[in-house]
């Protein structure tokens, strides 16, 4: 049988230390006998999706520093109403250059591999790096879970 302690036997900093890494608990046998325990806080959530390619090579014919930026990812069955987002940022010397963030209609989250392209103009040449994020949210049941896949790719445009 488990209950939570009521009065640690042991002083207030290694108490929240043990918690940040379990749950400390008295365990109880059938004969009587008690111990005092830290149970792991093992929460396993398995992974709704991930990006699996980011391919940044692409030219656009006609537009000399247009590149098409295509996301491979691949969605596993999610739970109903969850909220996928799809968001790309390219930045040169830390600053932003581009970006967009695209949520997912209910009608194109199904499980599965799926493709997203974008096309990014590069104000100059130069040196860029693409960041993709894939971000899940779903909110079944009573603990709300949250997940992101990312890949970055480096661009050099001439």
């Amino acid at each position: 049988m488990l209950k939570p302690s009521a009065a640690p036997s042991v002083n207030q900093s290694s108490m929240r230390s043990a918690t940040c890494s379990g749950v400390p608990a008295t365990v109880r046998s059938a004969s009587g006998r008690e111990r005092r325990e830290v149970l792991p806080n093992r929460l396993a959530t398995k992974p709704l999706g991930r990006i699996v390619t980011l391919d940044v090579d692409d030219r656009v014919r006609g537009v000399p520093r247009a590149r098409v930026l295509e996301i491979a990812s691949r969605l596993d069955r999610l739970p109903p109403n969850t909220q996928v987002t799809l968001a790309w940022t390219v930045s040169a010397n830390g600053r932003l250059v581009a970006n967009e963030t695209r949520n997912l209609r209910e009608a194109e989250i199904r499980p599965g591999d799926r493709r997203d392209r974008y096309i990014f103009s590069a104000p100059t040449a130069g040196h860029f790096t693409v960041h993709a994020d894939l971000h899940f949210v779903t909110t079944e049941g009573v603990i709300q879970v949250s997940q992101n896949s990312s890949r970055s790719a480096d661009l050099l445009i001439k």
